[in-house]
């Protein structure tokens, strides 16, 4: 049986239609992605998988139960990291996931799960002294104190520099290997690309697309394709042949240049790179990504 199964999930504020015929499943131990702009009906269906919110329509099961019945005995088999959370600033991480601690039937060590989500070395210092990073992560271990056999995180990694992102993403390898489900939401595609197994795409309360990110873009049928080299120290980035909002430079000096017409691009690029007795460094071509699928999806929708 699915850990979440979804299907024809509806949600209407008035005229409003948050939610229409939404389906989905996810698998025990998978990260499954809720992937999609602002006020495409992410957070709304979090909660509604929550029991926190009723739905107008549709079939759910969570862990095998309809959330909007569920009794506290379900509930406590869930870990929840809601978009935005108010702490006690003048606890500490240690007190506040102890206080959570003593709710559950079966917790784990709570130095452990402070470990794991890495704020060991800050667990006796005020919430309110840490950056709104490390209170995401607190955010976190209360959430898992609970050894939930469901995380549902939403938008989770707010806040975070890279280094806390990768720290979750190696608590959600983790999780998956436990065989712990995590349902998350994020409107960043590359976080999407980074910690889910599989996604679905929302716009305008519609599912349009569900599967792993490389095979969306496989399916995407874009004929886009993505120019990549590395630029030289000595070249500003200005000096770059006009390519519009398609052509971006990162900081590592890495552009990217997306072309439908790529053989026309290459010509032209190595034909500026000659003139200028610049070496295009690291010069690939490479098939459309998650990213290129994803913006087509949700500009169709």
């Amino acid at each position: 049986m699915e850990t979440v199964y979804v299907r024809r999930l509806r949600k209407h504020y008035g005229e409003l239609c948050a939610l229409d015929d939404v389906s989905f499943d996810v698998a025990r131990g998978e990260v499954f992605g809720l992937v999609g702009p602002k006020g495409s009906g992410k957070t709304t269906a979090m909660e509604i998988l929550q029991g926190r919110r009723a739905r107008c329509g549709g079939e759910v099961l969570v862990l095998g139960v309809d959330p909007a019945v569920a009794a506290r005995v379900h509930r406590e088999r869930i870990g929840v990291v809601p978009q935005e959370t108010d702490h006690d600033g003048m606890c500490t991480p240690r007190e506040l996931v102890r206080y959570r601690a003593a709710t559950c039937a079966r917790p784990r060590p709570v130095d452990e799960v402070l470990e794991m989500v890495g704020l060991a070395g800050k667990r006796d210092v005020r919430i309110e002294t840490l950056s709104l990073g490390e209170q995401r992560c607190v955010d976190l271990a209360v959430a898992l104190i609970g050894a939930p056999e469901l995380l549902l995180l939403d938008e989770p990694t707010t806040a975070f520099d890279p280094a806390s992102r990768r720290n979750v993403g190696a608590v959600m390898e983790e999780l998956g290997a436990r065989g712990t489900t995590v349902v998350l939401t994020t409107n960043r595609v590359a976080e999407a690309r980074q910690f889910a197994d599989r996604v679905g795409v929302l716009a305008a309360g519609k599912m349009i697309a569900v599967g792993a990110p490389d095979e969306l873009a496989d399916r995407s049928g874009s004929e886009r394709r993505i120019i990549r080299f590395s630029l030289p120290e000595h070249v500003p980035g200005c000096d770059l042949p006009d390519a519009g909002h398609l052509l971006t430079i990162g900081l590592d000096r890495i552009v990217e240049l997306r072309s439908a017409r790529p053989t026309r691009d290459l010509e032209w690029l190595n034909r500026w790179a000659k003139e200028r007795d610049v070496l295009l460094e690291d010069l690939t071509l490479a098939p459309p990504t998650f990213e290129d699928a994803y913006l087509e999806l949700i500009g169709q929708a």
